[in-house]
């Protein structure tokens, strides 16, 4: 039952993030191609990352010899489609094969760490040091002014395919009968971000404030990668700690430090500190255990 729950959970988080790069590729290639905007070329070039990444995924599960499943696609498209549409595929090769080598020499150890989010951050901050345009080829040419409804529909700024609020909503309200999601925790983190942000937007509102109402790096970390069953806490208790603590600090960086994609920053520390926790806590368990032998 729960192998079936599992399988099932996997496959459709594989599926959800095939929507998401089939939304990419519309959004940042065949809109403007149909358009006589953009080149054939242009179009192709923001697929590879993902190609690259499934290849890259599908290689490193045979090399450790496990079983191929939904989720060794789903990582490889993952490594893709958060990345900028106009990152360079270069810097792209070289980071996807660092966090796979990251994955191998210290997941055994720091079981709880949300690796992917690590890979995220990453990119976050090769896009703060190196010329990285959120926009696509066409975008950075023209002057474009997306609406809230656009926005909602993927138009803001993010990865090449996650900001399809839309889309992840329904991606959440598919997965909240998943055994293994846990589906409290967007809604603690959401609900404390919420707060946060309209208590400051009445006390001084701003244009920036409004533009950020629909961030959607909050969506995406917030309903793919905190509700992580093994990188998160299980219980209720700590589900709330760890919700309220990832939705306050995902509204310092984005309001306060003005980091768009703040949120996986959020994400990326306070997963550092439980899986600290978690380390701490495991080794006082197995000494413990070895006293009570002794």
């Amino acid at each position: 039952m729960i192998q079936k729950e599992n399988h099932k959970y996997e496959k459709g988080t594989f599926i959800f993030l095939i929507l998401c790069f089939c939304y990419g590729f519309y959004r940042h290639g065949l809109y403007f191609y149909f358009q006589g905007q953009m080149s054939i070329k242009d179009v192709f070039m923001p697929v590879l990352p993902s190609l690259i990444g499934v290849i890259e995924s599908f290689l490193f599960t045979k090399l450790k010899k496990e079983k191929i499943s939904w989720n060794t696609f789903s990582i490889g498209i993952l490594l893709g489609i958060l990345i900028p549409p106009s990152f360079p595929l270069l810097y792209f090769i070289i980071i996807s094969l660092s966090y796979f080598f990251l994955v191998w020499m210290l997941q055994k150890l720091f079981s709880r760490v949300h690796f992917l989010n690590l890979y995220k951050c990453l990119i976050l901050l090769l896009t703060l040091v190196l010329p990285v345009s959120y926009q696509n080829v066409v975008e950075q040419n023209g002057a474009f002014a997306y609406g809230t409804i656009d926005i909602l529909f993927g138009k803001g700024i993010g990865g090449y395919g996650t900001t399809n609020i839309v889309l992840l909503l329904f991606f959440y309200f598919f997965l909240t009968n998943s055994f293994y999601y846990k589906k409290e925790l967007p809604i603690y983190a959401i609900a404390t971000y919420a707060v946060c942000f309209f208590t400051h937007y009445f006390l001084v509102p701003s244009a920036f404030l409004l533009s950020q109402v629909l961030n959607s790096s909050v969506f995406f970390s917030f309903i793919l990668f905190l509700p992580t069953n093994e990188t998160s806490p299980v219980s209720k208790k700590g589900k709330i700690l760890y919700g309220v603590v990832v939705g306050l600090c995902s509204y310092l960086f984005i309001h306060v430090c003005k980091i768009v994609e703040g949120a996986y920053i959020s994400l990326a520390i306070t997963n550092l500190l439980y899986s600290i926790w978690y380390l701490i806590y495991k080794l006082r368990q197995n000494s413990t255990k070895l006293s009570v032998y002794k």
